[in-house]
C-alpha cells in the first residue's frame, strides 16, 4: 500500500517536512503512528486486532515504539515473532528521514494527495537477540497467566500458551506461575504423555544461557494436547 501525509510538507522554518517531524501528529486511536527500527507504519487499522490488547498500541501512537516492540515492555526482554515483524509490512509508510508532501493519509489517494517521497525497502529487520541467563529469580519475574513460567527438576518451562488448554483447570498451573512445579506434577500423577506435553514447553535448564528467540518460539507454539488417548481418558487432570 502506497502512504498519504496528512500535513503540510514544510516546517515552520521553510525546512522540507520528514516523516520524523510527521510522526508526533499522529497520535491517537484514530490516528496512530508508530516508528521501529527507523521505519514508520501507520497502525490504527491494526490496533482492535492486537493480541496483546488495543493499549499496547495507543499508548506508543506519535512515537517511537522500537524498545517496546523488541522487549514487549517487560524486564526480561521478549522479541515479537519474525511473523509479527512480517506483519509490519502492511503498514509501511517510510523511514524518519523520507521526505514528504501534502495530502491525506490514505491506502489510495485523495484530493491532492501526494505519496511520499522514500525508500522503497519495506522489509523490517529484526534486532539482534538478547541473551540472559535462566536462574530461580528470573523465572519468579514471571509469574502471571500472561506471563507464566514453572520450574521442575532443574529446568525452566514457559507454560503460558498451554494454560487455557489444561484439563486440570487453569489455576493448577497459574498457583505455581514463577515457582517449581515438580513436587505438585509428580503428586498428580502425571502420565508419559503429560510429562511429553510438558518436555515441548521447556526453555531450557537453570544456570543455561538463552535468548529472547527461544522463548518466543515456545510462546508461540501451538498448543500441545499430546493427541489424546486411553492414557488421557482415565487422567482427568493430566497436562
Amino acid at each position: 500500500n502506497t502512504a498519504y501525509i496528512n500535513s503540510n510538507n514544510a516546517n515552520v522554518d521553510g525546512s522540507a517536512s520528514t516523516l520524523a517531524d510527521q510522526l508526533p501528529l499522529h497520535n491517537s486511536s484514530a490516528d496512530c503512528w508508530l516508528a521501529i527500527n527507523g521505519k514508520v507504519y501507520d497502525v490504527d487499522g491494526y490496533i482492535a486486532l492486537h493480541p496483546g490488547g488495543a493499549n499496547e498500541i495507543i499508548k506508543y501512537c506519535g512515537q517511537d515504539a522500537t524498545r517496546a516492540f523488541s522487549t514487549k515492555d517487560k524486564s526480561i526482554p521478549q522479541d515479537h515473532s519474525q511473523l509479527a515483524y512480517s506483519f509490519l509490512n502492511d503498514y509501511f509508510v517510510g523511514n524518519l528521514a523520507d521526505v514528504v508532501s501534502g495530502g491525506q493519509n490514505s491506502n489510495s489517494p485523495t484530493n491532492d494527495a501526494q505519496p511520499i517521497i522514500g525508500s522503497s525497502d519495506t522489509t523490517p529487520t529484526a534486532p539482534a537477540p538478547v541473551s540472559y541467563t535462566l536462574t530461580a529469580a528470573l523465572v519468579a519475574q514471571h509469574n502471571t497467566p500472561s506471563d507464566c513460567w514453572v520450574t521442575a527438576n532443574g529446568s525452566v518451562y514457559n507454560v503460558t500458551s498451554y494454560i487455557r488448554a489444561h484439563p486440570g483447570g487453569v489455576s493448577a498451573i497459574t498457583a505455581y506461575c514463577g515457582a517449581d512445579i515438580a513436587a505438585a506434577f509428580a503428586a498428580q500423577g502425571h502420565s508419559a504423555n503429560a510429562s511429553n506435553i510438558m518436555a515441548s514447553y521447556k526453555i531450557g535448564v537453570l544456570g543455561a544461557t538463552v535468548d529472547n528467540t527461544t522463548v518466543e518460539a515456545v510462546n508461540n507454539n501451538s498448543v500441545n494436547t499430546g493427541g489424546g488417548g486411553d492414557d488421557d481418558e482415565e487422567e482427568e487432570d493430566d497436562d
